[in-house]
């Protein structure tokens, strides 16, 4: 998020100026000491992000369950994982899923990746966006 940018910044002794932006939502304006090489949108992108207004919040809580998602998806499938190795393409649908249901576009998704391995992404009636990993272990036995 935009706060932790900054704070990395700020934090560096990044060269900083004094800027204006606005909630993409309400338009409630805020003046702040930002990075010089920061864009407009990127100001208003976390003006937005401390703003308070109904459709900022729910807008930030939206952007912060995707974000976990994500995490979540490089878990269970990036390199670091324990359990096996994910194509590179295929991670990057799982990531394109994860976009497409935390926007609401979709319900869910459900993806093989081989290897008797499912993934299912869904936004569930609570509102969240749940990952399910699911090997299938088939044993078949013919005399």
């Amino acid at each position: 998020m935009q706060e932790e940018k900054l704070k990395k910044c700020r934090d560096a002794g990044g060269m900083m100026e004094t800027r204006t932006g606005a909630c993409r939502f309400c338009g409630q304006a805020m003046v702040e000491e930002m990075p010089m090489e920061w864009a407009q949108e990127d100001i208003n992108e976390y003006v937005t992000e401390m703003c308070s207004c109904d459709s900022a919040a729910y807008y930030q809580r939206k952007k912060k369950q995707k974000e976990r998602a994500h995490e979540r998806v490089v878990f269970l499938f990036g390199e670091g994982n324990q359990l096996e190795v994910t194509p590179e393409r295929a991670e990057s649908l799982l990531h394109e899923i994860v976009e497409l249901v935390g926007d609401e576009e979709i319900q869910s998704a459900t993806v093989e990746i081989g290897n008797g391995v499912k993934v299912k992404i869904g936004y569930t009636m609570k509102e969240r966006i749940k990952i399910t990993r699911t090997k299938a272990e088939k044993s078949a036995y013919e005399e």
